[in-house]
């Protein structure tokens, strides 16, 4: 359905004075959403990804928006958290995005993201990530192996470097029998 408003004014008697100026209002139908487009990978680590994407336009609110993802590319029976998109149909080139946690490190994953309203569903097309392998930590201990005399000191130094959380356990040991009073941990 197609509206149309026109609005001419002019001056009897004065050809040079006159303005007109018209809208057209076009009614659509309801239908299934416009596919999500540009998506992209904004933050990956080794067990979580940030998904966006791109809305063009609004077919019919509200819609909403879910990543379904997996390990193979035709069965992607996994599902992020539901994004509500916007309510009104001005919305144009509207950016959305979704984290999805608990991944495995070092694993390909498939994804799309599915657009839906009332009127039904409609997928993006099927895109991949791979999540980051994980490092061992890097351990490091000072002084290096070294002998002392008797009533010197030394200073012990342990540091790790993880990407990763880690457990860690720090000991340490003397071969002495008694161990100095003044000694520190």
């Amino acid at each position: 359905i197609v509206f149309r408003c026109e609005v001419n004014i002019s001056i009897p008697g004065d050809p040079v004075v006159s303005n007109s100026s018209s809208v057209t209002i076009t009614v659509l139908g309801a239908s299934n959403p416009v596919q999500p487009t540009n998506l992209t990978i904004v933050d990956i680590t080794y067990y979580k990804v940030t998904i966006q994407w791109t809305v063009t336009s609004i077919a019919y609110t509200p819609e909403q928006y879910i990543i379904l993802y997996g390990l193979n590319e035709s069965s992607l029976t996994q599902e992020s958290d539901i994004v509500n998109g916007t309510m009104d149909f001005s919305g144009i080139n509207d950016t959305y995005s979704v984290t999805i946690t608990e991944l495995d490190f070092n694993t390909v994953y498939y994804y799309q993201v599915r657009s839906t309203n009332t009127e039904g569903s409609t997928n993006s097309t099927t895109e991949m990530f791979t999540t980051l392998p994980i490092f061992a930590p890097t351990i490091t201990i000072g002084p290096s192996d070294a002998n002392i005399f008797d009533g010197e000191s030394v200073s012990f130094t342990c540091t790790v470097l993880s990407e990763t959380p880690v457990n860690l356990t720090i000991s340490w040991e003397t071969t002495a029998i008694n161990t100095l009073p003044d000694a520190t941990t």
